[in-house]
């Protein structure tokens, strides 16, 4: 599960208050999966505008399933899985 701020393809993941200028692009977050050698059963997306086919297809050799919005996520409302609630 990865939680934060999302700006889907032309923006990236993981908006950082301290580096408002670095978000994680698509390709290295592809990088960084591909360097682990795992393959995940489910890669989910806490946040918003990261439910597109270019996602999938970055994460298509690392993961079985995708778990994202591709709309605005309300504030607070977050996923549970296992029942844990990531908020």
């Amino acid at each position: 599960m990865l939680w934060n701020h999302g700006g889907g393809t032309a923006l990236g993941f993981g908006y950082d208050e301290m580096y408002p200028d670095d978000m994680l692009s698509l390709s290295q977050i592809g990088n960084a999966l591909s360097d682990s050698g795992i393959k995940f059963d489910i890669v989910g997306f806490d946040a918003c505008l990261m439910g597109t086919i270019e996602t999938a297809y970055m994460l298509e050799p690392y993961a079985d399933y995708l778990v994202a919005s591709e709309e605005y996520e309300p504030e607070r409302v977050g996923i549970t899985v296992n029942g844990l609630k990531f908020v």
